[in-house]
């Protein structure tokens, strides 16, 4: 490098960069995890799995939101309108942030 160095400047070291905190998952998109939300944990992968603990200790009320919304999921794919009175009761009882 020195030869590159202007001759009238002298070599500074300058300060060192500050190395960034190493993410323990891969991220997803938005997309993705919205998806990965409404999925049942058994048929997630590890990395899944991994990265939903993340998430949820980023943002604790999230793990019951995806809860309720996998629960709506499951009552509109099985077809139990029966089941949405009692549905939304829980939710609006639920102390979970709109």
């Amino acid at each position: 490098m020195s030869a590159w160095r202007e001759p009238d400047r002298p070599h500074t070291s300058g300060p060192k960069p500050v190395a960034k905190p190493v993410c323990p998952v891969q991220p997803l998109s938005p997309n993705q995890t919205a998806w990965l939300l409404l999925r049942n944990p058994e048929d997630c992968s590890a990395e899944e799995n991994d990265f939903l603990e993340a998430l949820w200790e980023q943002c604790s009320e999230l793990k019951h939101g995806a809860e309720m919304a996998r629960q709506f999921a499951r009552m509109v794919h099985d077809r139990q309108a029966d089941s949405l009175d009692g549905w939304i009761e829980r939710t609006r009882a639920a102390d979970v942030p709109a």
